[in-house]
């Protein structure tokens, strides 16, 4: 009993021990395996077919075909957009416009007078009276071409009636008539220039004093035709005005007396200007263009739309008035120079040295 009691607790302490280094071993076994995995883990899964070349030149983006692509992408949207604004633009700015779309003979036109141009001796001057202070300038030049259409419109028969008149309001129809009147009174004519817009006035700025009576009280009786002319500043010009802009229910220019006062006139001068209303604003304006022998369409370039000049020109044509031509006002020359050889502006830079602005 005593050897078994003593071999029991040497098998004891060896269990323990023998425990103990079981224990150590699975730590040991544990941290192989690990360390094994690890380095499984850093070991490259891919292979080695061939070795890279260095590139000479870049892969994207491959310039010519992107320039090409941009060339024709900005074609197309150059036309389109060239479409779009011919499309949306319906002014007049040629003398294609004029004479191919509109069917109206041109005349002429003048330039966007500017501040600077209107100044004159320290002086501003207003675009009448430009043609009287720059007698070699091409704004009178215009209006010298626009006396010569006139004559020659219809060489069987004197045009000594004008009726200046234009398809909208602010065409610049008023100075037009002043210009063209003080034109062909400084050729040596005898022109008186009535005032026949009556709910303007658009005369009122020309004269000094304002009048006491004018083209309404000659035509109702009430003064007398010597008493109401006024001398322009040209010598050879007499003004007709109004006594004040006034609306009348009555047709004035439809009358007798205005038939009779045309008659009186042409015995009196060479020529008659009537500067009338816009034509499709106001009914008076067919009404003279039927009176007088030609009549002179006026159109802001560029602004005017096509269509009111076209409508214009039918209600002209159905009242048989004889159109002598239409008149661009208030041109930009550097814009008109662009617009091709066939446009007389376009060469207005080789011939500009014959005016003297």
């Amino acid at each position: 009993m005593g050897a078994n009691s003593q071999a029991s607790v040497v098998a004891d302490s060896l269990q323990r021990d023998a425990d103990a280094k079981k224990t150590i071993f699975n730590q040991l076994a544990a941290s192989a395996q690990q360390a094994n995995q690890q380095q499984h883990l850093s070991d490259a899964s891919a292979q080695v077919v061939g070795r890279a070349t260095v590139p000479t030149q870049p892969a994207f983006p491959n310039k010519p075909l992107f320039a090409a692509l941009g060339a024709a992408l900005g074609l197309i949207l150059g036309a389109a957009a060239v479409f779009v604004a011919e499309l949306l633009d319906a002014g007049v700015r040629t003398v294609d416009d004029v004479e191919q779309q509109l069917g109206v003979n041109f005349i002429a036109s003048t330039q966007l007078l500017t501040p600077r141009d209107l100044t004159v001796d320290g002086q501003e001057v207003r675009p009448w009276d430009y043609v009287v202070s720059r007698p070699m300038s091409g704004y009178a030049e215009a209006m010298r071409n626009t006396r010569s259409a006139i004559m020659l419109s219809d060489l069987d028969k004197q045009q000594k009636v004008v009726a200046i008149t234009s398809a909208l309001p602010s065409e610049g129809k008023t100075v037009c008539s002043v210009s063209l009147a003080r034109v062909m009174a400084m050729s040596g004519e005898r022109v008186i220039l009535v005032d026949c817009d009556l709910r303007r006035n658009a005369l009122e700025g020309l004269l000094t004093t304002a009048p006491e009576a004018g083209l309404i009280e000659v035509l109702t009786g009430e003064a007398k035709l010597d008493d109401v002319i006024v001398p322009d500043a040209v010598k050879g010009l007499d003004l007709l005005p109004l006594n004040k802009a006034a609306f009348s229910p009555r047709d004035l220019f439809g009358t007798k007396s205005m038939s009779d006062l045309l008659a009186t006139l042409r015995e009196r001068y060479d020529h008659v200007v009537l500067d009338g209303p816009p034509l499709l604003a106001v009914t008076d304006a067919r009404t003279l263009a039927k009176m007088a022998d030609a009549v002179i369409l006026i159109a802001h370039w560029n602004r005017t739309p096509r269509y009111a000049i076209q409508a214009a020109v039918a209600r002209l044509t159905r009242d048989q008035a004889h159109v002598a031509g239409l008149l661009l006002t208030m041109v930009d020359k550097k814009s008109r120079s662009s617009m091709g050889a066939g446009d007389p502006g376009y060469y207005y830079g080789q011939y500009h040295k014959y005016y003297h602005d």
